[in-house]
């Protein structure tokens, strides 16, 4: 079986300062969750544990209430077998046919319609790709539903899992005159900022991570 390996650094930096060090990890990377059953996976001893993927809508199906079992029963497979659990939130896609916000988010105008789409690269000098859906990261409402979210998972497995992370901060919005409502880079990236200060206050002792790997407007 091809395995493919996260290096988690698991070094926390806060406002610049070392404030704990330990070992490399190495977790395997997983979409499919029942393939954390594999026998050739348990009996790896240079393997910590699985990181897996959970979207937001699965874990809040309605609004306030929590569906944790997928991460629950991933967990005490892993815990009865000497493995750690690392869990990845989505809420962007890839993909236009999925949503990875939950339905009340797309239903109440509140938020905004919940999502924007991906403006990704040229076609021919005029048309722009489709390249998916995001969250509205910035949008205050939505972000604050988010937070909550994020509150009540981190009260349910902080400590009990390795660690969390939120998935890509790039995200594609086209040129200034096609950016959706309320976004601008800085609002964006205040909006990362703080989704990161709420995930460790959410997770005082599980690592957090945020995958970062550009923000619009660089």
């Amino acid at each position: 079986m091809k395995i493919t390996i996260l290096v988690l650094l698991t070094s926390l930096f806060t406002t610049g300062h070392l404030i704990a060090q330990r070992p490399i990890e190495h977790f395997f990377l997983n979409v499919v969750r029942h393939r954390i059953q594999e026998k050739s996976f348990l009996d790896s001893d240079i393997i910590s544990g699985a990181r897996l993927k959970y979207t937001w809508p699965e874990l809040e199906p309605e609004k306030g209430v929590y569906n944790f079992d997928l991460i629950q029963s991933g967990l005490e497979i892993l815990e009865a077998n000497g493995k750690n659990l690392f869990i990845q939130v989505q809420d962007v896609t890839f993909d236009t046919t999925i949503i990875n916000v939950p339905k009340y988010i797309l239903e109440d105008p509140i938020y905004h319609g919940g999502v924007e789409i991906q403006i990704g690269h040229i076609i021919d000098g005029t048309e722009y790709a489709i390249d998916g859906l995001v969250a509205r990261r910035w949008d205050k409402e939505g972000a604050r539903r988010f937070h909550h979210f994020l509150t009540a998972l981190g009260e349910k497995f902080d400590g009990k899992i390795a660690g969390i992370d939120l998935p890509e901060t790039s995200i594609c919005c086209g040129t200034v005159d096609m950016h959706p409502m309320g976004f601008s880079n800085a609002s964006y990236r205040d909006a990362v900022k703080e989704n990161m200060h709420v995930m460790k206050e959410a997770f005082p002792t599980s690592t957090v991570i945020q995958y970062a790997n550009f923000v619009p407007g660089d």
